[in-house]
């Protein structure tokens, strides 16, 4: 890529040398044709050099007068600008008639009468109209491109988020259909178990949250996120017949806090997953403090055997990568993975 980056800017350097050349050999030609003088390569050193020093201004306008990211509101710049360029032709051509030509060159034609001088206002003229058209012409054409660039990339956004909207929408279906079916299976349930009805309430109310209920900043009330945990609590006592040692302390008041859901659910998870809940001595413990708008959340287990073959916070990559997106400077969150215990400690900034 490097080398086809250099070739494409050579052979741009190549074109521009030889178009220059072919304007120098012109305006050769058109000078002694107009002073109907023959051809005399010594004669004509001074037109290659006022052709050199054209170069000069076209280059000179395109990179400095004209910038690429031409402005509306540096017309001070502008005109500084302006008024060196022309400073410049006029020294060069001081210097090429009064230093250049009569040190190294004979007088001849090329100072009499008032040709020479209206033939390089023309010329100069001529170059300078030459490039500001062609800087203006590539702004032109790079705004075009831009903006169809612009256009492309909203079109593909707008395709990405009418897809997005279909898959959502596609994806509302099966939750829906799930809802419903809970629903029948909760209402045939009633009158055989309570234990079994609740159980199936408990699953609906979790999956609902769990899928659709945050807000359009993707946050729900700290009180509901709360809610839910103690679902999940009781829930999983249900299954296994509230033999589950587990201790839920809530301080603080949770009105009018917000979070982004399933940060704390997810950890509770965690802990029912890889805990060993079925010693009194070493309950799973749970703590949820609130303090103003700061958010203190532990737990503290006892591993279960498969817990102790894992490592380095059990399932919980993804919930610190959310925590980093939405809460960034905002918390800390801890973990201690020690022998048969594991902790965790999570303060929070809401």
């Amino acid at each position: 890529m490097v080398n086809l980056g250099m070739n494409n800017k050579l052979r741009l350097v190549w074109i521009y040398l030889l178009v220059w050349l072919l304007y120098m050999f012109c305006e050769v030609m058109v000078f002694n044709g107009l002073l109907e003088a023959p051809f005399n390569l010594k004669s004509s050193v001074p037109l290659i050099l006022h052709s050199v020093c054209k170069l000069c201004v076209f280059i000179f306008i395109l990179k400095y007068i004209i910038p690429s990211q031409a402005t509306l509101n540096l017309k001070g710049t502008l005109f500084r600008r302006t008024a060196l360029i022309l400073g410049t032709i006029v020294v060069w051509n001081c210097l090429v008639h009064f230093l250049l030509i009569p040190r190294f060159f004979d007088s001849y034609v090329y100072f009499s009468g008032k040709q020479n001088f209206w033939f390089q206002v023309i010329t100069y003229t001529v170059v300078i109209s030459w490039a500001i058209t062609y800087r203006f012409a590539q702004l032109f054409f790079t705004q075009q491109q831009q903006q169809q660039f612009n256009q492309q990339e909203n079109d593909r956004l707008n395709d990405a988020i009418k897809q997005a909207e279909l898959t959502n929408l596609k994806k509302q279906i099966s939750p829906h259909f799930f809802y419903n079916t809970l629903n029948f299976f909760y209402a045939q349930s009633v009158q055989y178990s309570e234990n079994l009805s609740r159980g199936i309430m408990l699953l609906s109310e979790i999956m609902r949250y769990a899928i659709k209920d945050d807000d359009e900043e993707g946050k729900v009330h700290l009180s509901k996120e709360v809610a839910q945990i103690q679902n999940y609590v009781e829930l999983n006592q249900l299954r296994f017949d509230n033999r589950l040692c587990v201790q839920l302390n809530i301080k603080g008041n949770l009105e009018y806090r917000r979070i982004v859901p399933l940060i704390l659910l997810t950890f509770v998870e965690n802990a029912f997953k890889f805990g060993d809940l079925s010693n009194p001595d070493h309950p799973l413990l749970i703590e949820i403090l609130v303090k103003e708008n700061h958010l203190i959340f532990k737990t503290y287990n006892k591993k279960c055997s498969e817990a102790k073959k894992q490592s380095g916070g059990i399932g919980l990559s993804n919930t610190r990568r959310r925590l980093l997106l939405a809460y960034p400077n905002r918390h800390k969150l801890t973990t201690s993975d020690e022998g048969d215990f594991f902790s965790l400690t999570l303060h929070l900034v809401l």
